[in-house]
């Protein structure tokens, strides 16, 4: 019901003619054609509503994969977060999106952000149920982690002459 609710409003403000309000929309609802069009016009691919969502989230929520593709092509903020610190990957954790997962991670999401309120991607994605997501989201918090240098022994370099030969006299 609360996506219903959504869409008649995302619709209403674009029908009201904001250009911030047509991107959320056809972002939201996958209309790939006015989503082009809204963005040529140079509307801010990271325009926010009064919650502090941006294209990229609705298209997360609901699954369109062509829509993140091309919110992505035009530079979307990838780790954007809204008031409550959710960001573009939960939102297509939490709807069990895959894809949408696949294409976020792949632009270098943030496999562990965790919202304001100290939920994890993981742990949304453990709530969710989806084991491919869970897969996913486990190898990319994997692969981010920094990789540990080993240490440095003393004397692995030939430390500098500490008595330079003279030059020679003319």
């Amino acid at each position: 019901m609360r996506y219903v609710w959504f869409l008649l409003l995302t619709s209403a403000l674009a029908q009201a003619g904001d250009p911030a309000a047509e991107l959320f929309a056809a972002a939201s609802q996958g209309r790939i054609t006015q989503l082009q069009s809204v963005l040529a016009q140079g509307v801010d691919v990271d325009a926010r509503t009064n919650t502090g969502r941006t294209a990229l989230m609705a298209a997360a929520s609901f699954g369109n994969v062509r829509s993140v593709r091309l919110l992505l092509s035009y530079g979307a903020d990838v780790n954007a977060a809204d008031n409550r610190g959710v960001t573009p990957l939960m939102d297509a954790v939490v709807g069990g999106w895959t894809e949408v997962v696949k294409e976020l991670l792949a632009a270098g999401a943030d496999p562990t952000a965790k919202d304001k309120a100290g939920r994890s991607v993981l742990d949304k994605a453990k709530q969710a149920g989806n084991p491919e997501i869970l897969k996913l989201l486990s190898q990319a918090a994997e692969s981010s982690k920094p990789a540990e240098n080993p240490p440095q022994t003393e004397g692995q370099s030939e430390p500098a002459p500490s008595n330079p030969a003279p030059a020679p006299s003319p």
